[in-house]
């Protein structure tokens, strides 16, 4: 039986390599960005007496709130307007407010500028899933996502380094100014970039419809499908454990062994970036191999690496030796970042060329509220009641320990999903709503 997509395998949107290396720099800017709050939290906490409760509202719950409640809005201008333009409009808000940052005077200042960070960063998703998805076919999204998602690993691992060294040289307010203004340089990049046509690479009968899809359609037509349910709450689970490693990692280096912030600047910079990056690389790559063989992979594959996630982490937490937490939290950060691309993949296969930015939105929303915003928060709230009776190092130990009941409760929602992915993807070539 002739595949459908088979003509499409090598075509391209108009640009699209050169469109894939200039949003790869702007999700790497991001992730720097964000990973300089993680690993500034010693000496921000020092200077402007900060609790844990109120680190993980800074680097969770605020921006999490804020992340989310301006991704819905902002998607339904992508999936309507220039797509390049908003990007470029987000991510001249975010650097700023990063760069703003620098003046910070307590914990208020801090969170009114990480509103502004989330509120830029909320575009820059959504915005890119549609590009991508415009500039490539169905059969390569799955590496395209897997080389784009890279950046988070990669941009940590930058912003990591260069807070911690910067922050030894020049203090953590100037870290992130220059940081912060470095963003600059990728506004030109992105306006010199070709608006590919929505849904080009599409088979005919997947053409946008030419009038905007109503939000509470497009809400209906996600809701109604077993695959895309499944996938945002294996996500949302999932990011409630992720994210509280990635927060909270450097803090428990430097609290378990006593490291001072440069050293835990260069090896949480490498468990994230080289650990993150493998899994973040081979999860799409993998995953489209598998796929060709059967759809249920897209749930097999990531409810194994989630699966591995639990014992790999409960290891690094409670090691007395620096080696042997510095390896299991390698492997552990490789197969949590395992899902990312496979994740996003999917979902951008899922729906109508007129729906991405709205799919790439809910995808963000419920995993950004209970995923980032709770996961860090709720930790830094069980570390501090834990305090007292289990110590500084020991209190964050088990509050983190907790956070993997999200990934126990992740592995069974996506090997759930492995057995309706095939069924509704059959059912999406047909007719998929709101097309």
């Amino acid at each position: 039986m002739k595949n459908p997509y088979d003509e499409n395998r090598r075509r391209y949107g108009p640009g699209a390599h050169r469109a894939l290396g200039v949003l790869f720099l702007v999700a790497l800017v991001n992730y720097v960005d964000r990973a300089l709050l993680s690993v500034l939290q010693v000496p921000i906490k020092a200077e402007l007496g900060l609790s844990d409760a109120e680190l993980g509202a800074l680097t969770g719950l605020s921006f999490a709130l804020f992340y989310a409640a301006a991704a819905i809005p902002l998607s339904r201008l992508i999936d309507r307007y220039h797509r390049i333009w908003i990007i470029t409009g987000c991510l001249i808000l975010w650097t700023s407010m990063t760069a703003l940052t620098s003046l910070a005077w307590g914990f208020v200042s801090l969170i009114v500028l990480r509103i502004g960070v989330a509120i830029g960063e909320a575009g820059s998703v959504p915005g890119t899933h549609s590009l991508l998805s415009d500039y490539y076919p169905r059969e390569r999204r799955g590496t395209v996502f897997s080389i784009w998602a890279f950046a988070s690993p990669v941009g940590v691992m930058i912003g990591l380094a260069a807070g911690g060294l910067l922050s030894e040289q020049l203090g953590w307010r100037n870290s992130f100014l220059l940081i912060g203004l470095g963003g600059f340089l990728l506004v030109p990049l992105l306006l010199a970039l070709k608006e590919p046509r929505r849904g080009g690479l599409e088979e005919a009968s997947a053409a946008p419809a030419a009038a905007d899809i109503p939000f509470m359609q497009g809400l209906a037509a996600v809701w109604g499908n077993r695959t895309l349910r499944l996938l945002v709450l294996g996500t949302t689970l999932h990011a409630f454990s992720y994210m509280t490693i990635m927060n909270w990692t450097p803090p428990l280096l430097s609290r378990s062994f006593d490291m001072p912030l440069g050293e835990v600047a260069i090896w949480a910079g490498l468990l994230f970036g080289v650990g993150g990056g493998i899994g973040a690389l081979s999860g799409g790559t993998i995953v489209d191999m598998l796929a060709r063989r059967h759809a249920r992979w897209y749930g097999l594959a990531p409810c194994f690496a989630i699966g591995a996630v639990v014992p790999i982490s409960l290891i690094q937490y409670w090691a007395s030796s620096t080696m042997i937490a510095l390896v299991s939290g390698f492997l552990s950060i490789m197969f949590a970042a395992f899902y990312i691309a496979p994740v996003n993949a999917l979902a951008q296969s899922m729906v109508s060329p007129r729906m991405r930015g709205f799919m790439a939105a809910i995808l963000l929303v419920f995993p950004t509220i209970f995923g980032t915003g709770a996961g860090p928060f709720v930790t830094g709230v069980i570390s501090d009641l834990l305090l007292p009776t289990w110590g500084e190092a020991g209190a964050l130990k088990l509050a983190m320990s907790f956070s993997l009941a999200g990934s126990i409760g992740a592995a069974i929602v996506f090997f759930r999903l492995s057995r309706t992915v095939s069924a509704d993807l059959t059912a999406m070539s047909v007719s998929t709503p709101g097309r």
